[in-house]
């Protein structure tokens, strides 16, 4: 009986199972944050994919890969995590933070390894195991840098060309010509300041912010319903 109990407490499965193997375990982003809840979501994905490597993890070994199997397996759960940290790379700063901590993790890696194998003396060369290591981590420190900063260029092209275009200021000449071509259209509606910034759908302080260029007192959409009304591309009205 006491060897019945003895094997079923030495085959148990540990207590590791159930974790997830998250490096940063919590989420850097509070709640309210624009960032917390995409967090949480590439946390998840990258929880499920550990998973996945490490229930294929026995099936991947065997004879032929005895030799690498262990730095694969290592490196796969390393681009798990790497790959979260690197959607939230938006500044230098952030970019450099990332840096650090990608090679952090890739040394407790490369300890955790060290903790493993000295222990059970493997019959093989650790030096060589974790000289391979530490080439393949290596390796993948620049991967996931040169991946980050790609997304940091993505990011901030999306941005410009969703920003609107930076006009400069227009010179006096064009000011008064502006000004000249809606008195030419309020005379032939017959309408007055007033009455012709009513029918735009706009206010007289938007139209004369249109005019100036001055973005405090109007947006795309208002500058365009003037546009429409005075029959003028964004090229003409710019044009100098």
């Amino acid at each position: 009986m006491d060897d019945d109990v003895n094997a079923a407490e030495r085959f148990r499965l540990p207590g590791s199972f159930a974790g997830s193997d998250d490096p940063v375990e919590t989420n850097p982003y509070p709640v309210g944050h624009p960032a917390h809840q995409l967090w949480l979501e590439m946390t998840r994905q990258a929880q499920a994919e550990v998973f996945g490597i490490d229930a294929g993890a026995h099936e991947a070994l065997s004879p032929e890969t005895a030799d690498e199997w262990m730095q694969r397996l290592v490196v796969a759960k390393f681009d798990a995590w790497a790959r979260r940290g690197a959607q939230f790379v938006s500044t230098d700063e952030a970019e450099w933070q990332y840096a650090l901590w990608l090679v952090d993790y890739a040394n407790t890696w490369i300890e955790a390894v060290v903790r493993l194998l000295v222990p059970r003396n493997p019959p093989f060369s650790l030096d060589a195991v974790l000289v391979d290591l530490r080439n393949r981590l290596g390796a993948r420190v620049h991967h996931w840098r040169a991946e980050a900063l790609r997304q940091r260029v993505e990011q901030e092209a999306h941005a410009a060309a969703a920003a609107p275009p930076v006009r400069p200021q227009p010179s006096e000449q064009l000011i008064e010509r502006r000004w000249a071509l809606i008195r030419k259209h309020r005379r032939t509606l017959g309408l007055d300041a007033a009455s012709f910034a009513r029918s735009v759908g706009v206010s007289e302080t938007a139209l004369n912010g249109i005019v100036r260029e001055d973005r405090s007192r109007f947006d795309d959409e208002t500058q365009d319903k003037l546009l429409k009304a005075v029959s003028m591309t964004c090229e003409e009205w710019y044009r100098e």
